[in-house]
């Protein structure tokens, strides 16, 4: 569909509404949006919630998920004291998702 910057606040409200007009520049409204995928952070899970909610006041229900490699980057940030690299070993993990 395209890759546009968003500008402006970044609160759940904010998003909610970047994305709704990102629906209605192609003409589409929750009735196709199966679902909407983002990140674990606060803001993006207010937002998904908020997504949630709207479609289901016009009859729809648009699933909410996060992404599944920023969920697993979180876990291994709260493990990673718990087992410590060898000496000279770097602790950087990188997690890569492809669709």
């Amino acid at each position: 569909m395209g890759l546009f910057e968003k500008t402006g606040c970044s609160t759940a409200d904010d998003v909610v509404n970047y994305c709704e007009n990102q629906l209605t520049l192609f003409a589409l409204s929750y009735c196709e949006a199966v679902s909407i995928v983002t990140d674990t952070e606060p803001t993006m899970i207010a937002a998904g919630q908020i997504i949630v909610q709207r479609s289901l006041k016009g009859g729809v229900k648009t699933k909410w998920l996060g992404f599944i490699d920023h969920l697993l980057q979180l876990v291994i940030k709260m493990y990673s004291p718990i087992y410590p690299c060898q000496k000279g070993h770097s602790r950087h993990v990188e997690i890569w998702s492809i669709f």
